[in-house]
């Protein structure tokens, strides 16, 4: 197999594997397993990045930060935010970051914002 078709072949299971990666995230952030969380985030962000998924990218280097940094203070509802921006992704093929996909970038931003170590804040922007 060339390595042209391999990675043609990735790109078609992408959301397949994302949408098998989110039931696992979701199953890890319910039992408060923020290591697995974090280990998914990672493979997440690198197939992203591998597939042509930049927007999915930047939410799964966030959410990865996000884990590693503070997953056990914050509200569950902010992890599940990166959780359901990942669905977006998936129900709306959003790939890039420009139009929609940068509303949603805002809005993680914004969140991010709120829920900063140092109010008024983003602890990392996505860019």
């Amino acid at each position: 197999m060339t390595r042209g078709r391999l990675l043609d072949e990735q790109e078609n299971d992408f959301p397949n594997r994302l949408g098998d990666d989110i039931l696992g995230l979701r199953d890890s952030v319910e039992v408060a397993d923020w290591n697995h969380a974090a280990e998914i985030a990672r493979e997440i962000r690198q197939y992203g990045q591998e597939c042509g998924w930049p927007l999915v990218t930047q939410i799964a280097d966030y959410l990865l930060h996000t884990l590693e940094t503070r997953a056990s203070r914050l509200p569950e509802d902010v992890i599940e935010l990166h959780l359901d921006a990942f669905e977006l992704c998936l129900a709306k093929n959003l790939k890039r970051t420009e139009g929609e996909g940068a509303k949603l970038v805002q809005a993680i931003e914004k969140l991010a914002a709120q829920n900063s170590d140092r109010p008024g804040e983003p602890s990392r922007q996505l860019h």
